[in-house]
């Protein structure tokens, strides 16, 4: 049976959301080989990853990014992921 997929939503700028809908560990930062490409200041090249881990549930770890990743106010660099937690990368700010 495949594992469900998750949903991020992204807000980046002052345009609107984007929602996407992931079944696969995702790449995040400004570089176009990203699953999820952003375009906010303060981002990294490849700023953080976020994956599954063997339960099933998701994961977020930092690449070494300058600026840090934020979960829910506090930085990180490897931590699990629960639904609603709020991910600082840069100026943008993702939505689990």
């Amino acid at each position: 049976m495949p594992d469900a997929g998750y949903t991020l939503v992204v807000k980046d700028g002052p345009g609107p959301e984007r929602v996407y809908v992931l079944e696969k560990d995702a790449a995040v930062g400004r570089d176009r080989a990203c699953e999820v490409v952003l375009g906010a200041g303060g981002v990294s090249r490849k700023h953080c990853v976020i994956g599954r881990t063997r339960e099933g549930g998701l994961v977020l770890r930092d690449l070494g990014s300058r600026n840090g990743t934020f979960v829910n106010g506090e930085r990180v660099e490897k931590t699990r992921l629960r639904e609603g937690d709020k991910v600082a990368v840069g100026e943008a700010t993702l939505r689990i």
